[in-house]
């Protein structure tokens, strides 16, 4: 049995293959006061803060793909999300349509001359007939 060198108990102990027995030198408890003692002394220099921001530069300017591709992906979630928010409220507004109307997109997805998108500001409720009766048909001098 293993005797720590600082509370001079038998006590347990880290693994370290580096060591010949295999074990660290000192117990658990020591070596928590000792990482403990260590990072209070060291946290709040100002060296230790240079050395942080410099580390931070340095590893930004390395790595700046990596950056851009967590930037990239962060954006590209904040989409998805207002996407898939978007299409929650097309649906609840075609399942809100009135008994003999239709849905109608104001300005029409596909025409020689506009596109129109498939959002909630471009659509309206007509009645069956106006709906049929309107077709693809776009008037610009409406707008």
């Amino acid at each position: 049995m293993k005797i720590c060198p600082k509370c001079k108990k038998h006590s347990e102990f880290y693994r370290n293959k580096a060591r010949r027995d295999g074990l660290a030198v000192y117990c658990k408890v020591c070596m928590a006061e000792i990482r403990k003692a260590h990072y209070d002394s060291v946290k709040n220099t100002e060296e230790f803060k240079k050395g942080r921001a410099k580390y931070a530069a340095n590893y930004l300017k390395n790595n700046r793909s990596i950056q851009y591709a967590k930037n990239r992906q962060r954006e590209i979630n904040q989409i998805v999300r207002s996407f898939r928010h978007e299409r929650y409220i097309i649906n609840k507004f075609y399942e809100d349509c009135p008994k003999g109307h239709h849905v109608d997109h104001i300005i029409p997805l596909k025409h020689p001359l506009v596109c129109g998108l498939h959002v909630t500001a471009n659509l309206q409720y007509l009645t069956a007939f106006d709906n049929d009766s309107k077709g693809n048909r776009f008037d610009p001098e409406e707008f």
